[in-house]
């Protein structure tokens, strides 16, 4: 059994994280100050409430034991609010994880896994799918936070011997295969769980933002890829660095690109088959949001050859296991606090 530390663990991605861990039997600390996150989704490790951006705080966690690996979660991830509010995701997201690092090199921790972004790149000219030779030019703060956590991050193998693996997310989506975990933002701005709450008739209406970019139906085109499949990679990065010592950054995605208008006509398609009662879900075009990229679809062969990974999910899936939680959160209102 080994000890691991989640940042961010009752956010989705990372309670998703902390539940994997737990049931191969590794004993599991959690930091989150619940910013975002949920104390229902605190079901799998120990949780210490702290704030990254207290330095003190986070030196005194991680000076409690050795942790064979760190994993990385806690962030804001709203590209929008990016824009309009860079300094909360430069405070949050960079500062905090220079506390994190900062921490790691004074207990002697030596190995992390960054959850980070696609965002990284910014805005892809043509159909070529993003490798991690690809440019890096975020276009918006989001993006720009993330790609200091890296730059730092590499620095930091340098000066002090730390090692990381730096995940570069294309499209989480999806829930866990119990029901018992999924997405739970809030404000939602993720479209797959926003479709599932349109069915649910959470929501009005839904909103497609800009039908002119540069794509073949004019919609933005994603790379979506299962929570349980991204846990998977995290399990097998780790795996890779009790092997490999250095700073590497790696995409994970499907290779496969599905337009707004695909995935609401793909839910379509399900609907009488899944949720027969449910009514169709008709979108309404609205103005482009700011900091969208029109296409970001992974080449993501590295993940293979260096982690052994690749998904195993495919896009019904993905939108099956969300939608039903949708459903399992409008009829259980109570369980998500």
């Amino acid at each position: 059994m080994s000890n691991v530390l989640v940042t961010g663990g009752a956010g989705f991605i990372g309670s998703h994280m902390c539940k994997a861990l737990s049931k191969l039997g590794h004993h599991v600390d959690i930091i989150d100050n619940l910013s975002t996150g949920f104390k229902s989704s605190l079901k799998y490790g120990k949780w210490h409430d702290v704030d990254l951006l207290d330095r003190s705080k986070v030196i005194t966690v991680l000076g409690d034991k050795k942790y064979d690996c760190i994993f990385h979660f806690a962030s804001f991830i709203e590209v929008a609010e990016s824009v309009n509010d860079p300094n909360k995701y430069y405070l949050n997201n960079f500062l905090g994880a220079l506390n994190l690092i900062d921490a790691m090199k004074i207990t002697g921790q030596e190995n992390i896994i960054l959850s980070s972004t696609a965002a990284v790149y910014g805005e892809i000219n043509g159909s070529k799918k993003v490798s991690e030779a690809s440019e890096t030019k975020p276009i918006n703060p989001y993006g720009q936070s993330k790609l200091m956590i890296e730059n730092a991050l590499e620095d930091a193998h340098k000066a002090y011997g730390l090692n990381s693996v730096r995940l570069r997310y294309f499209n989480a989506a999806g829930a866990d295969s119990d029901g018992e975990l999924g997405e739970n933002h809030q404000p939602e701005s993720h479209l797959i769980p926003i479709v599932g709450q349109y069915i649910t008739g959470k929501r009005d209406r839904l909103f497609i933002y800009g039908d002119d970019y540069d794509t073949f139906d004019g919609t933005c085109i994603r790379d979506y890829i299962h929570v349980e499949d991204l846990v998977d990679a995290h399990i097998k990065a780790w795996t890779y660095l009790k092997n490999n010592k250095g700073s590497i950054a790696i995409n994970l995605g499907s290779g496969q690109g599905s337009s707004i208008k695909e995935i609401v006509s793909l839910v379509n398609e399900l609907i009488p088959e899944y949720w027969k009662d449910s009514r169709v879900v008709d979108p309404v075009l609205h103005d482009r949001r700011p900091g969208d990229s029109a296409v970001l679809v992974a080449d993501a062969r590295l993940a293979n050859q260096k982690l052994n990974w690749q998904p195993q999910k495919t896009l019904k899936e993905i939108l099956i296991s969300a939608i039903n939680w949708e459903l399992k959160k409008a009829k259980n209102p109570d369980m998500i606090f």
